[in-house]
C-alpha cells in the first residue's frame, strides 16, 4: 500500500516536468527553466529521501564515471571565474539537475516497467493540452488573423520555441506505429496523432523543425525493421493530413507556414542572420578558450546587433559556456552514453518498448543536429525531453540491465550518495531563490 502511494506520487510530480510544463511559463525563458529545474528537483528528492531502498546500488562505467567528474569540475571552475558567476551558476545547476533527473528517471521506471507506456503518454498528452489551448485562444481573439503569433504565442514566448516542442513530439509520437499491436484503433489514433502534431509543426513555419522531424523520422524508418511498410505509409499520409489542416489556418505572416518557410529557403535567405551571429560568437571563443565564459554568460556580451540571449548553435554554445576542455570532454562523454544506449536499444526489444526507445534514440540524435542551427538546449523544454530520451533508452525487458561492468571497472554508488548529490543542488537552488 504505502509502496503504491510512493509510486502515484512520484509518477503525479512527472505531471509538472513532462506533461504540462508549457502551462508554468512566466514570460521569461530563463524564469521558466527554474521553474522547470524545481519540478525535476522535486522528484528527485522525493525518489531519493523517500523511494529508493537503503540496500539500492547502482553501478556505473569508471570511464564514463571519470569523464563526468572531470566535465563537472572544469564547468563547475567556469562558471566559478565567470563575470557573471551567478547567472553562470544556477544555468550549470540545470545541467547537473537535467542529468540526475535522467538517472533517478531512469532508475524509477526500471523498477515499475508498466509506467513506461503511461509515461511516454503523458509526454504526447501535455503537447496535445497546448495545441488544445492554442485552438482555444484562436477562437477566443476578435482577429485571429491579425494576432502576433510570431512573438506572442501563448505558452511560449516566441513561436520557435514552439516548433521545438512540435519536432519532438513528432518523433516522439512514432513510437506507437512501431509496437507490436496491429489493432485499427491504435493505428488510427496514431495517424490522428502524427496529423496534429504535422499540422502545428508547419503552422509554427520552423524550417529546421520540420527538417529535424523528417530527418528523425528517417532514423527511425532504418529502426522500424518490419514495420517500415506501415510506418511509412501512415507516415506519408498524417504528413499530407497535417499540411492541409495547416494551410486551413495559414496567415499573412511571412515567417509562419509550410509555404513560407519554403519561399524562405533560398540561398540568399537561408542562414545570412545565423551566420553573422556565429561570427560574432567566435570572436569571444578566441578570448577565452580554455574554459569559456561560463554557462549563460553569452546574454551579457555587449552587442547592438543581435537581439537573443544564445548564438543558435549549441556547439558555439557549448565551447562560449565551457571552453575546448569541458566541450570536448562533455561531447565525448554524450557520444559514449549514446551508444551505450545504441547497443541496448539492438538487443532485441519487442513491442511498446522498442517503438518508445527508437524514438528517443531518433530525438536525441536528431536534437544534435537540429540544435546546430537553433541552440534549443537553451531551452527547457528540449533539454527535459532529451534528459527523458536518455533516460528511456537504456530501459529493458527485465530489471537486471544487461549492459554489466565488470566490478573492477565499475564505480558503484549507493542511497546515500544519490541523496547527497541531490540534497546540494536542492540547497543550491535555495540560495539561489532566496537572494535573488
Amino acid at each position: 500500500m504505502i509502496k503504491s502511494l510512493k509510486i502515484g506520487i512520484l509518477f503525479s510530480i512527472l505531471i509538472l516536468p513532462l506533461g504540462i510544463p508549457s502551462f508554468f511559463h512566466p514570460g521569461s525563458t530563463i524564469e521558466f527553466r527554474i521553474r522547470i529545474l524545481c519540478f525535476e528537483l522535486m522528484f528527485c528528492l522525493f525518489f531519493s529521501f523517500f523511494y529508493l531502498k537503503k540496500d539500492t546500488r547502482y553501478y556505473f562505467s569508471c570511464y564514463e564515471f571519470i569523464l563526468f567528474s572531470l566535465w563537472a569540475l572544469l564547468v563547475s571552475l567556469s562558471a566559478i571565474l565567470s563575470d557573471h558567476h551567478v547567472a553562470s551558476a544556477i544555468r550549470q545547476l540545470e545541467w547537473f539537475a537535467q542529468i540526475i533527473f535522467s538517472f533517478c528517471l531512469w532508475a524509477f521506471l526500471r523498477n515499475n516497467q508498466r509506467l513506461i507506456l503511461y509515461t511516454h503518454l503523458l509526454v504526447i498528452t501535455g503537447f496535445l493540452l497546448v495545441c488544445a489551448g492554442l485552438v482555444f485562444y484562436w477562437n477566443i481573439l476578435p482577429n485571429p488573423y491579425e494576432y502576433d503569433w510570431m512573438t506572442m504565442t501563448p505558452y511560449f514566448i516566441n513561436i520557435r520555441h514552439f516548433s521545438h516542442y512540435c519536432t519532438a513530439i513528432v518523433i516522439l509520437g512514432t513510437a506507437f506505429l512501431l509496437g507490436g499491436s496491429q489493432k485499427h484503433m491504435v493505428l488510427s489514433c496514431s495517424f490522428l496523432l502524427l496529423s496534429i502534431c504535422w499540422a502545428f509543426l508547419f503552422w509554427s513555419g520552423s524550417r529546421a523543425g520540420i527538417g529535424s522531424a523528417v530527418l528523425g523520422l528517417f532514423f527511425i524508418g532504418i529502426l522500424s525493421e518490419n514495420k517500415k511498410q506501415r510506418f511509412l505509409v501512415i507516415t506519408i499520409l498524417s504528413c499530407l493530413t497535417g499540411y492541409l489542416l495547416s494551410d486551413a489556418i495559414t496567415l499573412e505572416n511571412y515567417a509562419l507556414g509550410l509555404v513560407n518557410a519554403v519561399k524562405r529557403t533560398d540561398f540568399n535567405n537561408l542562414l545570412p542572420g545565423r551566420i553573422e551571429l556565429w561570427i560574432f560568437s567566435l570572436k569571444w571563443v578566441k578570448s577565452s578558450f580554455l574554459l569559456g565564459m561560463g554557462a549563460d554568460a553569452f546574454r551579457f556580451l555587449p552587442n547592438d546587433n543581435f537581439i537573443v540571449d544564445h548564438p543558435h548553435n549549441i556547439l558555439i554554445q557549448f565551447f562560449l559556456n565551457w571552453g575546448v576542455l569541458g566541450t570536448f570532454i562533455f561531447l565525448l562523454l554524450q557520444y559514449r552514453v549514446t551508444r551505450m544506449g545504441y547497443r541496448t536499444l539492438l538487443k532485441g526489444e519487442t513491442g511498446w518498448l522498442k517503438g518508445i526507445k527508437a524514438s528517443c534514440f531518433s530525438w536525441i540524435v536528431v536534437s544534435l543536429i537540429f540544435g546546430l542551427v537553433d541552440g534549443i538546449y537553451y531551452f527547457a523544454i528540449p533539454m527535459t525531453l532529451t534528459a527523458y530520451s536518455f533516460a528511456v533508452i537504456f530501459l529493458e525487458n527485465d530489471k537486471k540491465p544487461r549492459l554489466n561492468f565488470p566490478k573492477t571497472y565499475a564505480i558503484p554508488i549507493n542511497r546515500c550518495g544519490i541523496r547527497s548529490i541531490v540534497s546540494v543542488l536542492v540547497i543550491l537552488l535555495a540560495f539561489y531563490k532566496f537572494f535573488s
